[in-house]
């Protein structure tokens, strides 16, 4: 007995083909995405492994069809072999059928529609044939396709338009700068740290500063139970790394702890740039000045030495100093 394939496998292949491409498509744009996007919060990254998660289960169910479809055509091949009848009841669907979608005609007149235009060009003669049905199909395709275009971008509104998706794409990198440049900003240490002269970041400074340093130094910086942070005088160096260094470790000898448990480095690197602003302001009563005169805040210079802080304080300076640059 002949055997033959059920008469609607190529049907379901080609139902089966769009699912596949679908699938696989959809899958790689979304990876596509997750590669493109910079390291993210724990919240976001579970965002992004439901997202998967929920791909894959698309995937699986996409399988899951396919070896369905698979299984059913194979019974159905088996058992017609055997007993020379589907097992599925017979029923006819022009549309789907491959003869019908993939057919082309004859390059001869066959009928009153396939006429002879009287074009003949070195035997090559030209007939008012029928389009294939194939590009009949793709043609109203693409007219559907219009039809749902036009309402779902520019009648609806349900879909972004091409300036909403370059604006959000815009707003997205913004973001990632943000992001990006918090995380530089929090890898400074006392070898990278540079003078701020940002608006922001020196109000971030100074509402740090009143903070956590106004208890000993006043908020503008005469000194209290630390010293003078305005004059020219300085115990520890006049330096932005120097005085970076001295807030981030603290002189626990001189009773000045270690901010650097309490403050990230992007605040210490905030709160150096706006105590350097106070010098020269000459506040009432200034405390005393301690330390060894360096004159006015240095970006470059090398830090003072080491042991600059046995330097001997000014006539009637008792307390010890607790300032982070002095």
């Amino acid at each position: 007995m002949k055997r033959t394939m059920p008469q609607f496998t190529r049907p379901l292949l080609m139902l089966a083909l769009p699912l596949l491409l679908t699938l696989a498509t959809a899958t790689t744009g979304h990876g596509q995405d997750a590669a493109a996007t910079a390291p993210a919060p724990a919240a976001d990254a579970s965002t992004a492994l439901a997202n998967q998660l929920i791909w894959l289960l698309y995937m699986l169910a996409g399988v899951v069809v396919m070896l369905v479809l698979a299984t059913l055509v194979l019974v159905d091949y088996l058992y017609k072999s055997q007993f020379g009848r589907s097992i599925f009841p017979s029923v006819s669907l022009p549309f789907l059928q491959w003869s019908r979608i993939a057919g082309l005609k004859p390059a001869k007149a066959t009928g009153k529609f396939d006429e002879d235009l009287g074009h003949d060009y070195d035997g090559i003669t030209e007939l008012d044939n029928s389009a294939p049905p194939l590009f009949n199909y793709i043609l109203y395709g693409t007219i559907a396709f219009a039809v749902i275009y036009l309402l779902n971008y520019h009648v609806l509104g349900t879909g972004e338009s091409q300036e909403q998706e370059y604006l959000a794409g815009s707003n997205e990198l913004d973001t990632l700068r943000a992001r990006a440049a918090s995380l530089a900003a929090n890898k400074v240490d006392e070898n990278s740290v540079v003078r701020m002269t940002e608006a922001t970041a020196l109000a971030a400074g100074q509402a740090t500063f009143n903070q956590y340093c106004a208890t000993c130094h006043r908020t503008d910086g005469g000194g209290n139970i630390g010293p003078n942070l305005t004059d020219d005088y300085w115990l520890h160096g006049n330096t932005v790394q120097a005085v970076f260094k001295t807030i981030k470790y603290g002189v626990p000898e001189k009773g000045m702890i270690a901010w650097q448990a309490q403050l990230t480095p992007a605040q210490m690197a905030e709160v150096t740039s706006y105590l350097l602003t106070m010098h020269g302001t000459n506040p009432p009563n200034p405390k005393a000045p301690e330390g060894e005169r360096l004159g006015p805040p240095s970006d470059s210079a090398p830090a003072a030495p080491a042991d600059s802080a046995k330097a001997a304080p000014a006539a009637g300076s008792a307390t010890p100093p607790l300032s982070p640059q002095h």
